[in-house]
């Protein structure tokens, strides 16, 4: 398993962490990195993270490495810098550079290099005497290690910086400090960005040749990233095919004389076995897909695929930069994780008739978690199947794992004997009929878009996004003009550039994102030309009224997004006025001004607007006396504009379920 941030490093005893690998570990893993403690104060992610810097602290740690051995599986402990990936003020980088517009990364001094290599010696040390088996040195992406390795990110002229020799130099003195430290009987793992995918990065020659020279200097075992911190590349995502990597770590494989774990984005049991089978003496990683099911190796190991929850890489909760403060990772496909003793589902001493309205992901949640209480729960839901506007972003490329959710929700609902009324749109006629009959009502009826009048289009150009995915009759031309700012349009858009839900083939997904063969072009990335589609439509992305659809994008991901509507050749407009429309094209304008009119060719036009909550029912409701558990997008405000996340939803739906 690698090594993930579950924001319980920081706390100071350390059992409920220890609960969460021990499961994993009882699943069938045999190998554990635990991730999320720093070395070092300014290495830190952010003011707060946890550190193993104290003979004190072991106690707490071996409760740790116990709680995983017990159970037969080995365990390593991550030690990583974060370089100019650190928030806060005191950022540390090779040279001074200026990290988002805002804030610096400043040169690290030639005293706090020395200093950071004896405190991950005796960092290293404090893991052996907590009874790790071995540690794992982060020298990938952009934290501080492979910053000082990089040629594009260290522009020093002193004895670290400059030459190869002087710039791996601190990656290399780091290894020989700890296996001075901690002797030979344990595991030394360097985690290197194989391909820095940045023109300014490594060769292959000189990244082999550092492998080689760490390999020298003591370490054992080597495991990957790509990349160098946020880029156009998207390297762990529902974009990216699960296998992409699995050539690049196989060329690397014959370089080296040590063991190599395969990782990426490894989810199926069919691609791990053939990554064991086909590369002798290596290990396969596996690490988001263990998050949501503890048992995945388990269920591969007896051929219970089948029964395996699948992550749908949403990316919502589980990338260390959404976990900070007292947030903890959290998972849509596993909502239960790291839940509150207070919604643990106890069953009711009173059973309840429950109705639920909508079959949205939130009260989806609600059914299943009331009925797991004892509760008689009944849905009902306007379309023909269940899970709300998750349907929708299962056909969007690269989301279509979210049909997993949905999936997981029916077996859920049949083993739990909830019974499901679809094509039931419930009226204020049936208002009494639902008093009569049940002791509770969930509101979850999600939200609906506005509309957006637009001067001289009729109604039959003009469709809102819900429209284009429901109904199946709809002939679309071949030119689109999508508004809205948000997520929403972004996925539409991507929708309707594209035939089929399914993301290219590897070799096609690589020649998309421009990615050669690294022995040829440095960094797998240079003197290669990103591939554009040929789009199914002609399609304008258009944010109204001074804003932009990049804002709503979460910043690590923001990049590559954007290429990626590059790549589709979606055209984005923003701060647009909507002018008119007419037979053939939309009239449009920029800023409060009305200036540069530009006309934008377009069949058809279909409004993306931040959906507001649908509460017309539930007013009634109130009026007539029933108070309904209000959930989910339905109980968004009016005023805020915002798409309320499907994880947020489920919380929501399950803590209503387990307490109602």
């Amino acid at each position: 398993m690698g090594p993930i941030v579950t924001g319980l490093e920081k706390e100071k005893r350390l059992d409920e962490l220890a609960s969460f690998y021990e499961e994993r570990a009882r699943g069938g893993v045999s190998l554990i990195t635990v991730g999320g403690f720093s070395f070092s104060l300014l290495g830190s992610r952010y003011f707060g993270q946890a550190r193993l810097k104290k003979v004190s602290q072991i106690d707490e740690h071996r409760k740790l490495t116990s709680a995983i051995h017990k159970e037969g599986a080995y365990t390593l402990l991550q030690l990583s810098h974060a370089g100019a990936d650190a928030d806060h003020f005191f950022a540390l980088n090779p040279t001074t550079i200026n990290k988002d517009g805002a804030r610096l990364a400043w040169r690290m001094p030639k005293f706090l290099i020395k200093s950071t290599i004896k405190k991950v010696a005796k960092t290293a040390q404090l893991a052996k005497m907590a009874n790790y088996d071995g540690v794992e040195l982060d020298f990938a992406q952009n934290h501080l290690f492979n910053s000082f390795a990089t040629p594009g990110l260290n522009h020093r002229h002193d004895e670290w910086g400059g030459s190869e020799l002087n710039r791996t130099k601190l990656c290399l003195q780091t290894v020989q400090a700890i296996r001075e430290m901690v002797g030979t009987d344990f595991v030394i793992s360097a985690r290197i960005s194989l391909l820095d995918l940045h023109r300014f990065g490594k060769t292959w020659q000189e990244t082999v040749a550092l492998a080689n020279e760490l390999v020298k200097a003591g370490v054992d075992v080597f495991s990957f990233d790509f990349g160098v911190g946020y880029m156009n590349i998207p390297v762990s995502h529902g974009l990216t095919p699960e296998d992409a990597w699995i050539p690049f770590i196989e060329l690397f494989r014959e370089e080296v004389s040590v063991p190599v774990i395969f990782g990426g984005n490894l989810q199926t049991p069919k691609i791990v076995e053939e990554i064991l089978q086909n590369n002798p003496n290596s290990c396969a990683e596996i690490t988001r897909a263990l998050i949501v099911d503890p048992l995945w190796v388990k269920k591969t190991q007896y051929r219970r695929e089948r029964r395996i929850i699948a992550c749908t890489m949403c990316n919502d909760g589980c990338t260390p930069h959404q976990i900070k403060g007292d947030k903890k990772l959290s998972c849509m496909m596993n909502p239960v994780l790291f839940v509150k003793p207070n919604v643990s589902g106890d069953h009711s001493s009173k059973k309840k008739k429950i109705l639920v309205i909508g079959a949205g992901p939130a009260g989806l949640a609600a059914a299943v978690f009331a009925a797991r209480r004892g509760h008689l729960v009944t849905i009902y839901e306007a379309s023909n199947d269940i899970g709300g506007q998750v349907r929708y972003c299962s056909k969007i490329p690269g989301k279509s794992q979210y049909i997993h959710l949905i999936e997981m929700f029916k077996k859920l609902c049949n083993n739990f004997d909830i019974e499901i009324e679809t094509d039931h749109k419930v009226t204020a006629l049936e208002i009494e009929d639902i008093r009569t009959h049940f002791d509770e009502v969930v509101y979850a009826a999600g939200s609906s878009p506005e509309w957006i009048d637009i001067q001289g289009a009729p109604s039959s150009k003009v469709y809102q996004y819900p429209d284009i995915f429901d109904q199946e009759n709809i002939a679309l031309g071949k030119r689109i003009a999508v508004i809205g700012n948000n997520n929403i349009a972004i996925d539409v858009a991507t929708y309707l550039v594209h035939q089929s839900n399914h993301i290219t083939s590897r070799d096609e997904w690589l020649k998309l994102w421009g990615i050669g063969d690294p022995r040829e072009h440095r960094a797998g990335v240079v003197g290669m030309i990103p591939k554009t589609m040929t789009p199914y439509r002609q399609v304008a992305l258009l944010a109204r009224n001074g804003s932009s659809f990049s804002s709503n994008i979460l910043e690590e991901f923001r990049s590559f997004e954007m290429q990626w509507l590059r790549i589709l050749g979606i055209k984005t407009f923003n701060d647009v006025n909507l002018d008119s429309y007419d037979s053939t094209a939309l009239h449009i304008s920029f800023g409060k001004h009305h200036s540069d009119p530009y006309p934008i060719a377009a069949d058809h036009i279909v409004i993306c607007t931040t959906p507001g909550p649908n509460l017309d029912l539930a007013k009634k409701m109130n009026e007539a006396g029933i108070s309904p558990h209000i959930i989910g997008a339905a109980s968004g405000s009016e005023r805020d504009k915002r798409v309320k996340p499907i994880l947020s939803c489920i919380r929501e739906g399950l803590v209503l379920g387990s307490t109602i």
